[in-house]
């Protein structure tokens, strides 16, 4: 079993296997495990240098819809944190 780091609330969980990232992470968890895997196969020395540039296209992809899914959570928790609110109106009980 892959070991997973217990972040701080909010935070995603890192999984070490990409396999149990998609079956029990977030989509970002997920994203998070792929990005490393591809990270780590990018820096590995015995790489074919013909498979760099796939890689890179995959890393610079999956890192896109990792800011995309990091925006979107900032989003809504600024929402959920700071609701608006309306005036009080005691018509309203």
């Amino acid at each position: 079993m892959a070991r997973k780091s217990h972040p701080k609330r909010g935070e995603p969980r890192v999984f070490e296997s990409i396999a149990e990232a998609a079956a029990e992470g977030t989509e970002l968890e997920y994203l998070l495990a792929l990005q490393r895997k591809l990270a780590r196969t990018l820096d590995a020395s015995d790489t074919p240098p013909y498979a760099l540039a796939g890689l890179s296209k995959q890393f610079n992809e999956v890192s896109r819809l990792v800011e995309e899914k990091r925006v979107k959570a900032r989003e809504h928790l600024k929402v959920v944190e700071s609701p608006e609110r309306s005036a009080f109106d005691a018509k309203d009980i």
